[in-house]
């Protein structure tokens, strides 16, 4: 799958195909192939990521995730420089760009439509993962997103937010995700207070009772 705002360097999707059905040390293989990607002034963009977890947010919300991103505890986000010049396996990866394996797409079937925009890429490759194919990048493959739209607009970044903590109910009990939306809150509340409106959106909407009932369109 590729995003519409996304540019391939030359010879990425043969990379990217390549890499695919690789045997893992640890068992298992590679089901789903990512790039390095880029962003358009040519700077990393941070793609890897770590299953949630409520310690995991609540580091973000202390710390901020791009200094908890380098202690696996406090984070979902990798942001080890070393992570991204190595062929590394990732719990998912940012769904611009991905090469999936046939074995891996007849093992998961299709993608979870229920997710609209944001998270049916983390829920695929936590999908992928749970059945023994592993999300991993190919650093010599390498490309440019061009987007970033969640990162500024409330509406898209409530869903992205909201979508987040209703992947985490699918694969947790009811205490554990109450915590977890707790711990989102936090975050989202703290970044708030510091003027972002994107966040004072989100807080919001995790704050109702029934934002969780249903996954709203942009």
């Amino acid at each position: 799958m590729c995003n519409p705002d996304v540019r391939m360097w030359r010879g990425c999707a043969g990379l990217l195909v390549a890499a695919l059905g690789a045997p893992l040390d640890g068992g298992g293989r590679v089901g789903i192939s990512v790039p390095l990607l880029h962003e358009e002034d040519g700077t990393l963009h941070h793609s890897l990521r770590r299953e949630s977890r409520v310690t995991r947010a609540l580091g973000e919300a202390v710390i901020g995730n791009r200094r908890a991103g380098r202690f696996p505890l406090w984070s979902e986000l990798v942001t080890d420089p070393a992570a991204y010049r190595r062929a590394t396996v990732a719990d998912w990866a940012t769904g611009a760009l991905m090469a999936l394996s046939r074995e891996c797409l007849d093992a998961c079937g299709a993608w979870d439509e229920s997710f609209f925009l944001y998270s049916e890429e983390t829920e695929y490759c936590l999908r992928a993962g749970d059945r023994g194919f592993a999300t991993r990048l190919e650093p010599a493959a390498e490309a440019v997103h061009l987007g970033g739209d969640s990162q500024v607009s409330p509406r898209l970044w409530t869903l992205l937010t909201l979508n987040r903590v209703r992947l985490y109910g699918r694969r947790h009990g009811p205490a554990a995700t109450t915590a977890f939306r707790a711990a989102v809150l936090l975050r989202e509340t703290s970044r708030a207070a510091l003027g972002r409106p994107a966040s004072r959106a989100a807080a919001r909407a995790l704050a109702s009772p029934t934002a969780l009932r249903a996954t709203p369109g942009p």
